[in-house]
């Protein structure tokens, strides 16, 4: 699974755990991580990914009703 993060977190993550993170191809370079998510991953930290991930790039208004939620 690809996911939108800043350099410096996609950074921290693949040098936490090599075999679980990854920069993707084409898109990493843009701050995107890629988690493989076969031999059982960390579901909670999956959500968290993807809901940073997905505040980064929605739309003003919709972050802001999602952040008072």
């Amino acid at each position: 699974m690809w996911i939108k993060c800043t350099k410096v977190n996609q950074q921290l993550l693949i040098n936490s755990d090599r075999d679980r993170y990854f920069s993707p191809p084409y898109v990493g370079p843009s701050g995107w991580i890629g988690v493989y998510l076969d031999d059982k991953p960390d579901w909670k930290s999956v959500q968290e990914l993807l809901y940073d991930g997905y505040l980064s790039i929605a739309p003003a208004k919709l972050r802001a009703s999602l952040r008072e939620a």
